[in-house]
C-alpha cells in the first residue's frame, strides 16, 4: 500500500464561491437560518470581507493506494 498526499483544487476561487461553499456547509445551516434575510446578508459580506485577497481554495488529501 502507498500513502501521499495530494493538492486538489477545489474550483472556488471568488470571496462569493468560497463564503457559499462555507456557510452551505451542514454545521452553519442552523444559525444562518436563525437570521433574518438582512441578517445573512450581513454576515456573508463580512466573511466575504474576511476571504477576499486569499485566492483559490486548494484541499490537501491523503491519498491511500493498494498496489
Amino acid at each position: 500500500m502507498r500513502v501521499h498526499t495530494t493538492a486538489v483544487p477545489t474550483g472556488l476561487a471568488t470571496p462569493a464561491e468560497l463564503v457559499s461553499w462555507r456557510l452551505g456547509m451542514a454545521h452553519f445551516a442552523p444559525f444562518m437560518r436563525s437570521l433574518d434575510a438582512p441578517g445573512r446578508n450581513e454576515v456573508r459580506r463580512a466573511a466575504e470581507r474576511a476571504v477576499a485577497g486569499t485566492g483559490p481554495l486548494v484541499v490537501s488529501m491523503v491519498v491511500l493506494a493498494a498496489s
